[in-house]
């Protein structure tokens, strides 16, 4: 049956409901129209590809060649009626005019052709539609392989509509699997785009939907994506800046990413504002790398459940999420490789709190700069880094930058790997020092790692007897507070201590076990450089030390070099018996007043039996230049631990006080010191 338009009534007309471009339903009969002619559904027509001009002058539309690309077979018309061979030169297609509201179809008998080929000799030659004025696409891909749509075949469209000025996507074919490249950048740089087509796949082949949507500007809405077989690289940079998105796919359901897959799959979508659900339990090789970055509107980190990572699996992958408040509470994988964490979180100016790392394993880089600048990162669980065993560099630069940062977790390995803590805690505003307990170092192990740390007053107890190169080079580097070092190094390699204390201006105690400073390897190069230069000022080292020479790379002019602590001015013309920094110290009955220097930890003092005829001590602590004597008692027999509990980082004197009677306590007390400087 074929019916005019122009011999419809005007009760027909009434009577008719747009479907379609020029598909109308005769409500009365249930007949369908197509240009005035019936339609059976049969013929496709509503699938054509389809461009409507909808700017206000005249609009072009042609598609290009590149490198050599062979021409497709395609006829084109304005009223879906008439039909027209599309013919090309070696680049390009005639151009077709378009006047406002005009339309132009396309269709093509092309069965297995490639819109995207590759060659070695030529590299990517392209068939690709181009759009003189933004103006909306649609219909089906499918009739550029088969004039009916009926079309099961590959279809591969990669780069088809690269930087056309399409407005809405065309739809692209109902297949469970989508191979190689099928997809690559077919909608790359549209910067007009605002809709995109739906994407049912449940297996996608290496590169297929890699740079999909890349650069679509415009486009605020992601397809969802069901694939639950993937390969690599198949959705590398699909979004990719694509900086009004505010809605991702709900949920990526695979439970295996493979190398590359996500890897920038979102990475400077500005605007998101959450990110869809990770279910994957293994994520290959750089896997989600930058998955996330420069999000800048994301709140919080998606759990990531994945239990089997690899190299590079998470690095970069919330870089620069400056709104990120919330990272995921567990990163529960036990095993990392080479930069697994790299740079994870790096620059989230927001970011409150931290996730537990579960891993005990660790590989070179595999936390480096991992919480880097992040400024406002207040507090850190003690049990975070539970990895008794460490890999080169692999915490390096880690907190580098958490202005605010008030405490460190606790690092519980006895034997280093290169670089393992270099930068770790630089420019934090850690307030002490966690307990670092290794024994055996390595290169560079502790280079820098609290250096701008300008909170830090007191070095902590560096338990190492063997320097080795760089292990304390630069380690507290302008940390202008400190006030107080000790470590128990006996011999220094190349540069171990070198400019360990510059720039530490207010520095006025330290104390060594080395015997000798190792010159001629630069052992203690520039350390002190800008520490005061006083008698104030303490070095406390053992005897055999040459410190004849003095300056920057030993000891500055000024300072009391002594191979014990310096007995305070005390009223009292008792002898002491000076003891350098023991953990456990005996007094019996008879000893002279001794003086202690407190070690970092504590001291504890054993009355063992009543001394010079007392049963009790009185212990009182004091400022320099102000007696307190509150204190406690202690029988003969008891002990008593001096810990470092202080409340500022004043100069502090413990003193101890014994009497012939109880009645003279304080009228001829003959003074028992111990030093806390």
């Amino acid at each position: 049956m074929s019916i005019s338009f122009a011999n419809v009534t005007k009760s027909v007309y009434s009577g008719l409901t747009p479907v379609q471009d020029r598909l109308y339903l005769i409500e009365d009969t249930g007949e369908l129209l197509f240009n005035g002619k019936a339609y059976n559904g049969d013929d496709g027509t509503r699938d054509w590809l389809c461009f409507t001009n909808t700017y206000e002058g005249t609009n072009t539309v042609k598609i290009t060649l590149s490198n050599n690309a062979t021409a497709p077979s395609l006829e084109y018309s304005t009223d879906g009626e008439n039909w027209t061979t599309l013919t090309f030169s070696s680049t390009e297609s005639a151009t077709i005019s378009l006047e406002n509201g005009g339309k132009v179809f396309f269709r093509g008998d092309n069965p297995n052709y490639e819109y995207g080929q590759w060659s070695e000799t030529y590299g990517d030659m392209l068939v690709q539609f181009v759009l003189g004025q933004p103006s909306p696409c649609t219909g089906s891909v499918l009739s550029l392989f088969a004039k009916d749509c009926k079309y099961s075949g590959r279809v591969k469209i990669n780069n088809l509509f690269a930087g056309c000025k399409i407005q809405t996507a065309p739809k692209m074919p109902n297949n469970d699997t989508v191979q190689s490249y099928d997809y690559y950048a077919t909608f790359k740089n549209c910067a007009y785009l605002l809709s995109a087509p739906e994407l049912p796949a449940k297996t996608v082949g290496a590169n297929s939907y890699k740079e999909m949507f890349y650069g679509c500007g415009a486009l605020k809405y992601a397809p969802e994506l069901p694939a639950t077989t993937l390969d690599v690289n198949c959705y590398d940079g699909m979004f990719q800046n694509c900086q009004s998105l505010i809605a991702p796919p709900s949920v990526l359901p695979a439970k295996s990413v493979p190398n590359y897959a996500y890897r920038k799959m979102f990475y400077n979508c500005f605007y998101l504002p959450v990110a869809p659900r990770i279910l994957a339990s293994s994520v290959g090789t750089r896997g989600c790398e930058s998955m996330f970055n420069t999000c800048a509107y994301l709140a919080s980190a998606p759990e990531l459940p994945a239990l089997s990572l690899a190299q590079g699996s998470y690095s970069n992958m919330f870089q620069n999420c400056v709104s990120m408040v919330n990272a995921m509470p567990i990163l529960p994988a036990t095993t990392l490789y080479v930069s697994t964490y790299n740079q994870m979180f790096d620059n989230c100016s927001n970011l409150k709190s931290v996730p537990l790392l579960k891993a005990t394993t660790l590989a070179n880089s595999s936390c480096w700069r991992m919480f880097n600048n992040c400024s406002t990162l207040e507090e850190v669980p003690y049990n975070m880094l539970p990895a008794t065993t460490v890999a080169e560099w692999c915490y390096q630069g880690m907190f580098r930058n958490c202005y605010v940062l008030k405490n460190c977790p606790d690092l519980p390995a006895t034997t280093l790997a290169e670089g393992c803590y270099q930068e770790m805690f630089g420019g934090a505003g850690v307030e002490k020092c966690c307990a670092l307990p290794a024994t055996t170092l390595a290169a560079s192990c502790y280079r820098q790692m609290f250096q701008w740390c300008p909170n830090i007053t007191e070095a902590p107890t560096l338990s190492a007897t063997t320097g080795v190169t760089d292990c304390y080079r630069e380690m507290f580097t302008h940390s202008v507070n400190l006030r107080k070092a000790s470590f128990a190094l006996t011999s220094l390699g190349s540069n171990s201590c070198r400019d360990m204390f510059k720039e530490c201006s207010v520095l006025s105690y330290v104390q060594v076990a080395f015997t000798d400073w190792n010159s001629a390897n630069n052992g203690t190069y520039y350390w002190l450089s800008s520490a005061p230069n006083n008698a104030n000022c303490v070095f406390v080292c053992p005897s055999t030390l040459d410190t004849s020479t003095r300056g920057v790379s030993t000891v500055p002019s000024s300072w009391t070099v002594t191979a014990n602590a310096i007995a305070p001015s005390v009223d009292n013309s008792q002898a002491f018996t000076f003891i350098n920094g023991p953990s456990n110290v005996v007094i019996t009955a008879g000893d002279d007043p001794v003086l202690i220097l407190v070690p970092n930890g504590g001291v504890t003092i054993n009355a063992a039996s009543a001394c010079k005829g007392t049963s009790t001590w009185f212990v009182a602590y004091r400022e320099v230049e102000i007696y307190n004597p509150s204190g406690q008692t202690i029988t003969a027999g008891s002990n008593i631990t001096f810990v470092d509990n202080f409340t500022d980082s004043r100069y502090y004197r413990c003193v101890i006080r014994w009497s012939m009677s109880s009645e003279f306590l304080y009228s001829k007390a003959r003074l028992y010191i111990i030093e806390k400087m």
